[in-house]
């Protein structure tokens, strides 16, 4: 049985799901992870966490750009028969992808962190905060065009959402753990176990 879609913005089964993949895959899971290894991996050698960073976000933008291609070319969310729901998830989806199109600009033009100087500290702040909100709206972009596309995309959006809830609560006990077992690595409480 076919699902049941909201088409009130035009395209076709086939644009509909090759935008919905390459949207949710992007800013329903590889962006939001990129997001995550940043935030809970930085202890981690080698600067990992960095390599994590930049392989998520780059093949994240990369199919979001291609999501936003098949958008553009596929549907009219902003035409007077297209639903109030079809053109809220356009405009967020419009707003996301600035943000998210910024990210790698805003990261070229980064104050080097040999020393935390102010201009690095305020750079830090608006990189990590529109990180924060582009990947948070565009988890939200991602719920609402899933409940416009219908239940295998809700599901799909479900499953990735865990995903992401599991990785994030993984990835910060990685860090307590670090963090535990580093504290008792200390010459300190080596020496006071000792004794």
């Amino acid at each position: 049985a076919t699902p049941q879609l909201d088409c009130s913005s035009g395209g076709s089964l086939p644009s509909i799901t090759a935008h919905g993949s390459l949207m949710l895959s992007s800013w329903g899971l590889l962006l939001p992870l990129g997001v995550i290894s940043a935030r809970f991996l930085r202890h981690r050698p080698n600067s990992q966490w960095f390599k994590l960073h930049r392989a998520f976000q780059v093949t994240g933008l990369v199919l979001a750009c291609a999501g936003l291609i098949v958008a553009l070319s596929s549907f009219s969310v902003f035409n007077s028969s297209a639903s109030l729901r079809s053109t809220a998830h356009g405009s967020m989806g419009l707003f996301v992808m600035m943000l998210g199109l910024l990210q790698p600009i805003n990261a070229y033009f980064r104050p080097h962190a040999d020393e935390k100087t102010r201009a690095r500290k305020r750079w830090e702040m608006l990189h990590k905060t529109s990180g924060y909100v582009a990947v948070s709206a565009g988890v939200l972009t991602c719920a609402v065009g899933a409940s416009i596309a219908g239940p295998r995309f809700m599901a799909a959006f479900g499953v990735c959402f865990i995903v992401l809830i599991l990785s994030a609560g993984l990835a910060w006990r990685d860090g307590k753990r670090f963090k535990v077992g580093e504290a008792v690595s200390t010459p300190e409480k080596t020496a006071l176990a000792l004794t």
